[in-house]
């Protein structure tokens, strides 16, 4: 995403599927002001948690999207602590073996 000031938006939806390009956007956004929103799960595994601390330290959203297998983890991951249970570990086994 270049730089560009003659385009103004609120929230970005990164969804490019590449983890450098996503992760290049979302802080160009969040250093602009802008909310994200990353359907990317590449890029959310390759820097989600510093883009939703950038995003923090800046009043903004940064959030995932359901249905991808991280968000789902995640979803889990908060109704489980809800509940009051602890969380030791979590993690999603590979489809490729």
């Amino acid at each position: 995403m270049k730089d560009s000031t003659d385009v103004e938006f609120d929230v970005l939806v990164e969804g490019t599927g590449n983890p450098i390009v996503a992760a290049e956007n979302a802080v160009l956004a969040i250093s602009r002001g802008q909310h994200v929103v990353l359907i990317s799960k590449e890029g959310a595994i390759f820097v989600g948690p510093i883009l939703y601390r950038m995003a923090q330290e800046k009043g903004l959203v940064y959030t995932e999207v359901d249905g991808d297998q991280p968000s789902l983890l995640i979803g889990l991951m908060s109704w489980a602590k809800t509940l009051g249970l602890e969380i030791r570990a979590a993690g999603k086994a590979s489809e490729y073996g």
